[in-house]
Formats: structure tokens, C-alpha cells, sequence
């Protein structure tokens, strides 16, 4: 997932945490058929009006391991 921040063109990529519960900064988690921010992502796109967010897909695995 990637998020481009406001007139920056700088785009942040957030990896896959495995679950809510082991979220952490600049990532996300998906439960079901939906993609979720965790919460430090969420309030950053939330305080940028002009972000957008990408939905990326690709072969290789970018989870999150703690």
C-alpha cells in the first residue's frame, strides 16, 4: 500500500502487519475481504487532506515479523 502525501510526490510504502493486534507505524492489516490503516497510519492520512492512498499488488511478500 502506498501513500502519496499532500503536493509532495513523495510516496510512502506501508508494509502488512499479520493482525490488528501487532500493528505499528506506516503499516496496515487485512481482516476478511478488507485492507485496514493501523491506527498511527490512519491518523496520518486523516491529517493530510490532499493524501491518496494506492492499493499496490505484487508477487512478494512484505509482512511485518515480530
Amino acid at each position: 500500500m502506498g501513500l502519496a502525501q499532500g503536493g509532495e510526490g513523495h510516496q510512502a510504502t506501508y508494509a502488512q502487519a499479520p493482525s490488528q493486534d501487532l500493528c505499528q507505524a506506516g503499516a496496515f492489516f487485512i481482516s476478511g475481504e478488507h485492507i485496514y490503516l493501523c491506527p498511527e497510519a490512519c491518523q496520518a492520512v486523516q491529517a493530510d487532506p490532499a493524501a491518496a492512498i494506492s492499493v499496490l499488488f505484487t508477487c512478494e511478500s512484505t509482512i511485518i515479523v515480530k
